[in-house]
């Protein structure tokens, strides 16, 4: 939900804003003023005002800002790491599969920041090869030829790519490349598989 969420924001389609209670300003600030920096000695009203007035501008300039970055990265980070546990799962239980008879497959889970993960799996699911490919960097033919070298080197024929971030740009670029005949003398053909 949280990379979802991450992912509408940077298409300007959401605004997030992270929410702090009111009750956690208003007990910092009675703890600064009370504890923290009360003075030792009696206290005019003015100095305890001015004393009121700062801690309160620090906690709206400084610290809620910084409450919302550090609650922000937070939850980005754990749910990067249960993103990379579900693939886990899911790339597990892919592998478990029985794969198309008497055919060697290259598994290709599209990304974009972090690569296409790639494994190339043998008639009897045996793991033959795994390697990550950047196709939407800049670098797209350097990464055609290193397709290109595993799928003859392990006499593949079928891509089969899934439905997540960047599929249909992959499914594209595998089409781009099959339509030019770039793994010669191999015809090549790709499914699209949905995993969830």
């Amino acid at each position: 939900m949280v990379l979802a969420i991450n992912r509408g924001e940077n298409l300007k389609i959401l605004t997030v804003k992270i929410n702090v209670p009111d009750g956690v300003k208003n007990e910092f600030c009675r703890w600064c003023v009370n504890n923290r920096w009360r003075p030792k000695a009696f206290a005019n009203p003015e100095l305890m005002e001015l004393l009121r007035y700062s801690v309160e501008d620090s906690y709206k300039r400084l610290i809620y800002p910084l409450l919302c970055r550090e609650f922000r990265s937070k939850l980005n980070a754990d749910a990067e790491k249960e993103s990379v546990t579900m693939f886990g799962r899911n790339l597990r239980q892919l592998l478990l599969m029985n794969p198309v008879r008497g055919r060697t497959l290259m598994g290709v889970d599209p990304g974009y920041s972090h690569g296409c993960k790639l494994a190339i799996i043998s008639p009897l699911s045996h793991i033959l090869h795994t390697d990550v490919v950047y196709l939407h960097s800049g670098k797209e033919f350097h990464e055609a030829e290193k397709i290109r070298r595993l799928l003859l080197k392990y006499n593949c024929d079928t891509v089969v790519i899934g439905n997540g971030t960047a599929c249909r740009e992959t499914e594209a670029y595998f089409a781009d490349l099959i339509v030019k005949k770039f793994f010669a003398p191999l015809d090549v053909t790709y499914w699209l598989f949905s995993y969830l």
